[in-house]
């Protein structure tokens, strides 16, 4: 407090879950980790254009490799349609009003 020249001090203990949480999400961290984040994602993104560029070289395998394509993005926008709430969801703690008790 101001008045007084207290100072309340709050200790956190983190388990190795929540640590590992912190850090993928940058939480608690600086500069340096968001860069290290950053470069992590970019060289995963890199690994799967090369990759998926390699299945395209492969006569054999390039059918299995559009068609795989195709199944893993329509399963990725399935998957969010299923799971992620939209905008006009109403949080489950509040009660439903009805428009006549506005």
């Amino acid at each position: 407090e101001k008045s007084s020249g207290k100072a309340t001090a709050r200790l956190e203990a983190y388990n190795l879950t929540a640590v590992v949480n912190n850090l993928h999400r940058g939480r608690y961290t600086g500069q340096v980790w968001s860069w290290v984040i950053d470069a992590s994602a970019a060289l995963i993104v890199l690994a799967c254009i090369t990759g998926f560029v390699l299945w395209l070289a492969l006569p054999k395998r390039r059918q299995l490799g559009v068609a795989s394509l195709l199944v893993g993005t329509v399963g990725v926008f399935f998957i969010i349609y299923a799971c992620v709430p939209g905008q006009d969801a109403k949080p489950k703690d509040t009660p439903a009003t009805s428009p006549s008790s506005q």
